[in-house]
């Protein structure tokens, strides 16, 4: 049996979790308080190893748990013949990563920070 191939328009959240390139800040109602969740921001990261994967439950070996939502956008195109399938989908998964948590009355309230 051949496998399906997905073509697909991915976006991906990442909240909160490793970052897997640039970092962004995602404010909602912080405008007063971006220099806290500057700083906050730099001190998770200062020492942060992107390549090791976040730990997993403790006394679990299988690693850390990931949701993956997936909202199909638009069906392109089917093929039966060579079993393949292209579409539109929005992409979306996170997962808990207890490197990054912090107390927000260390932190001038900041309570949440989206890495993208």
């Amino acid at each position: 049996m051949r496998s399906i191939v997905l073509l697909a328009s991915v976006l991906a959240a990442v909240a909160p979790a490793r970052a897997a390139g640039p970092v962004g800040l995602a404010l909602g109602g912080y405008a007063g308080k971006l220099p806290n969740a500057t700083a906050l921001k730099r001190a998770l990261l200062e020492d942060y190893e992107m390549s090791v994967p976040p730990p997993g439950p403790s006394g679990s070996e299988r690693g850390v748990l990931v949701s993956v939502q997936m909202a199909l956008n638009q069906l392109v195109q089917v093929d039966t013949t060579t079993e393949e399938i292209q579409f539109y989908a929005w992409w979306r998964h996170n997962w808990v990563d207890p490197r990054l948590q912090w107390r927000p009355e260390d932190w001038g309230g900041v309570w949440e920070l989206t890495f993208v």
